[in-house]
């Protein structure tokens, strides 16, 4: 195989023939491909030499994407922004009403969740609202519910000293 003229060397397999298109290598011209580059009908020449394999595959037929009278609307995506929801102590909420003081912990765990929903239906004033007494009643019950605890403690510890002095005593 020797070299033509341009930039193709003998191991393609198609070789630029003297009317411009492609010959395959016995020389016969190649029927329904573009003459130079990669134009296409109703697209503009690129200006790119043809390097290399021709194009292969199914010759394009005209078919239209759309039928005749179909409105097409293309619209911008719209500007986005991005809001933090409010804070709903549920968790603070229930571990207060398990944990702590029950009464207080049920109102926490109702403002709470009427915290979550007003985040849900976007009105965030409202659910900042819900959610600082939410947060409130946590804090009492967790208040009250140490206090209980410490009371207990000290309670049983009085007792516990009160029941050993009597029996040391009296014993």
């Amino acid at each position: 195989m020797e070299k033509q003229a341009g930039n193709y060397s003998s191991d393609n397999v198609a070789y630029k023939s003297d009317e411009g298109g492609f010959a395959n290598p016995q020389g016969n011209p190649q029927q329904g491909h573009a003459q130079q580059g990669y134009s296409q009908q109703g697209h503009p020449q690129q200006g790119y030499p043809q390097q290399g394999y021709p194009q292969q595959g199914y010759p394009m037929q005209h078919q239209q994407l759309y039928p005749q009278g179909t409105n097409i609307v293309v619209t911008q995506p719209a500007t986005t922004t991005l809001v933090n929801r409010p804070n709903d102590y549920f968790v603070f909420s229930l571990l207060t009403c398990l944990f702590c003081f029950w009464p207080t912990g049920i109102a926490a765990l109702v403002f709470s969740s009427n915290s979550r929903e007003a985040s849900d239906r976007m009105d965030y004033n409202a659910a900042e609202s819900h959610g600082r007494t939410a947060r409130t009643f946590s804090i009492v019950s967790l208040i009250i519910g140490l206090v209980w605890i410490v009371s207990v403690i000290i309670w049983a510890i009085v007792i516990s000293v009160r029941v050993t002095t009597t029996y040391i005593h009296y014993g």
